[in-house]
């Protein structure tokens, strides 16, 4: 009777670790929205949101804020199981240029012919990082491409947002970063830009630095 009990017992807690395992995993419980988004939802950062998986693998890509109502946090997860873990990587051959107009977290990405990132309102965007200083340049989109050649592009966009938590006093601007539009730094007090570049070039609007003071030809590496 006592063998049988056990064995029982065992048989449960195996039936429940299958379970855990093949049930409650990422594959078995992502999404795809109609534009051809897949993701996750997890709460692990506090707050229910969607991990993208996989994009559309096209040119031509806009991260959306939110997917079906929620929103994207993170592109890429790291899946801890039980008794296993993996790295969901988002991984597109074809997408040249990719547009960000939210502060999301590329956590493992790979677009090995990316191009072009273009930033819609790049404050909004990265304003609930910890950082004291953004570097915009070939080492930044190494998050998105090991490719020194992708070019960076800021653009104004109509996001309303609240600058007094904002922790951002410094920017450093490369020399890839080929197009910046007026308005995009307005709002800002007590921050400076400094940039390679030893004066304003081709692809800078008139008023794209706000009232932010400017060091020009800058070393940063």
């Amino acid at each position: 009777m006592i063998k049988r009990i056990i064995s029982l017992i065992l048989v449960l807690a195996l039936s429940m670790s299958m379970f855990m395992l093949v049930g409650c995993g990422v594959e078995n419980n992502k999404r795809t929205t109609k534009d051809g988004i897949v993701y996750y939802l997890s709460d692990e950062s506090g707050e229910l949101g969607a991990y993208i998986l996989d994009l559309p693998d096209k040119e031509e890509v806009v991260i959306p804020e939110y997917v079906d109502g929620y929103k994207v946090l993170q592109l890429g997860y790291y899946e801890k199981g039980y008794m296993y873990t993996e790295v969901h990587t988002v991984s597109e051959s074809k997408i040249k240029k990719l547009t960000i107009q939210h502060d999301v977290v590329p956590y493992s990405v790979d677009f090995n012919s990316l191009e072009t990132i273009i930033y819609i309102d790049i404050v909004y965007c990265f304003i609930t990082r910890g950082i004291k200083t953004l570097k915009l340049s070939s080492k930044h989109t190494y998050s998105y491409n090991q490719n020194s050649c992708v070019n960076i592009e800021i653009q104004k966009g109509n996001q309303n947002y609240d600058l007094s938590n904002l922790l951002i006093k410094c920017f450093e601007i490369d020399k890839n970063v080929k197009v910046i539009e007026a308005g995009v730094f307005d709002g800002l007090e007590g921050t400076i830009i400094r940039t390679s570049y030893e004066s304003k070039p081709e692809g800078w609007e008139d008023g794209w630095n706000g009232n932010c003071q400017v060091e020009w030809g800058v070393n940063l590496d």
